[in-house]
C-alpha cells in the first residue's frame, strides 16, 4: 500500500469517527430534550385543567345564585320567576321563564341563557334604544304629536333610554338556532299598552311593537310569520 493510499484511509477513518461522535452528540442532547418536552407537556396539560376547573366553579357559583320561584302565569303557560336579576346594569330585573311543553322547570339551555344575558355587552343597550325610538316615532305618527297634544316630556334618540323600562322573558327556544329573549316594557309614550322588543343571540334586535313574540309559541315562529 502506498503512501497515498495509507493517508487517503486514515483521513476516511478520521471522517467516520467524527461522524460517529457528532451523531452520539446529537443522540445525548436528543434524549436530554425529551424529558423536558414530556415535562413542559404535562405542566401545560395541568394549567389547562387547572385553569377550567376554575371556569366552572366560577359559573356554577353563579348558577347557583339563579333561585327560582314558582308560580302560574296563567291558562297557557307554566311560568318560573326570578326577581333582581342583572341586565345592563339594571340589577332590578325581573324574569319569566316559559316552561317548554311537558316540562316542569326550565330546560339547561334556559337557564344557560339567564346566565349569559347577565354579561350582554352594553352595545345591546344601544340597539335596544334605537328600537325604543322607532316605537316612539310610530306611536307618535299614529296618535299625534306627544308633548303639544298630550303634555308628555319632549322625547328623542338621545334620551329615550330615561323614558322605559322593562321585564325579561325567555321564551320557549325548542330547538331555535338562535337565543331570543323577549323585552316586555312600559313606556312613557305608550302606557296604556307599553311595548315588546325581540332580542337575538344578545346583539340586535330584529323585532320591536306590541303584541308579538310573547303571545306565540316561539320567537322562531313568530319571525317565521313575518308579522
Amino acid at each position: 500500500m502506498t503512501l497515498e493510499e495509507q493517508s487517503e484511509m486514515l483521513t476516511e477513518v478520521g471522517f467516520v469517527f467524527r461522524d460517529q461522535r457528532t451523531s452520539r452528540i446529537f443522540d445525548i442532547m436528543a434524549a436530554k430534550t425529551k424529558p423536558n418536552r414530556r415535562f413542559q407537556f404535562r405542566l401545560s396539560a395541568v394549567l389547562i385543567f387547572v385553569l377550567l376547573i376554575g371556569v366552572f366553579l366560577a359559573v356554577h357559583e353563579q348558577w347557583k345564585k339563579i333561585d327560582f320561584s314558582f308560580q302560574e302565569f296563567d291558562e297557557y303557560y307554566m311560568v318560573e320567576m326570578l326577581e333582581n336579576v342583572d341586565f345592563l346594569g339594571e340589577q332590578s330585573c325581573h324574569v319569566y321563564v316559559i316552561l317548554e311543553e311537558g316540562q316542569t322547570a326550565p330546560t339547561l339551555r334556559q337557564r344557560w341563557l339567564i346566565y349569559r344575558m347577565q354579561r350582554y355587552d352594553q352595545s345591546l343597550r344601544v340597539a335596544m334604544d334605537g328600537a325604543a325610538n322607532e316605537n316612539r316615532i310610530d306611536f307618535e305618527e299614529a296618535v299625534g304629536d306627544l308633548t303639544a297634544e298630550y303634555g308628555l316630556p319632549v322625547m328623542n334618540r338621545e334620551n329615550i333610554g330615561e323614558h322605559y323600562g322593562f321585564e325579561i322573558k325567555i321564551p320557549r327556544l325548542a330547538d331555535s338556532p338562535d337565543d331570543y329573549i323577549v323585552l316586555s316594557c312600559h313606556c312613557t309614550w305608550e302606557q296604556e299598552h307599553g311595548m315588546e322588543m325581540l332580542i337575538r343571540n344578545g346583539r340586535e334586535v330584529p323585532w320591536q311593537g306590541n303584541d308579538g313574540p310573547w303571545q306565540w309559541n316561539t320567537p322562531t315562529e313568530f319571525m317565521a310569520s313575518g308579522q
